[in-house]
């Protein structure tokens, strides 16, 4: 708790972010969800602290087993986070998260989105890579429905 008033005190500054990332990252690796759900609401929507923020909140929500929970926050938080970058990190997962689920469709015009931004080399590179296995996909069940 203490790293998380750091950030509540310090905002918006370079300790501020690190402070933030590690109080997500403990409670992370803790899976203590309660603790990340207080936090949440307490992080402005102009804040663009959301890529330290995102890998936490997964891994408490994966460890206790409630991550569609967490899909309904980020799907939430997408709609309202200003900084571009930041919300291409919460759009990212949930695309991640529907290409998972084979939800192409879903994930398409949000990877196509990220990638018109390119507020995040690493989200637009993984945007084009999901992209691409979104299209062979697409091809395959062509083929197949051709064959048929």
């Amino acid at each position: 708790e203490w790293y998380f008033d750091q950030y509540l005190e310090h905002r918006p500054s370079r300790l501020a972010t690190k402070a933030v990332w590690m109080a997500c990252t403990l409670w992370g690796n803790a899976g203590d969800v309660p603790h990340l759900r207080a936090a949440v609401p307490a992080i402005g929507d102009e804040e663009d602290v959301w890529e330290e923020v995102v890998p936490g909140l997964r891994k408490a929500y994966v460890r206790r087993d409630v991550f569609p929970e967490l899909l309904t926050i980020l799907e939430d938080l997408s709609a309202r986070v200003v900084p571009l970058k930041s919300r291409s990190v919460l759009l990212y997962t949930l695309a991640e998260n529907w290409v998972g689920l084979g939800k192409d469709q879903r994930a398409r015009p949000v990877l196509e989105e990220i990638v018109r931004w390119r507020a995040s080399p690493w989200h637009v590179r993984r945007s084009y890579e999901l992209l691409m296995l979104i299209e062979r996909r697409r091809q395959r069940r062509a083929e197949a429905d051709h064959r048929i």
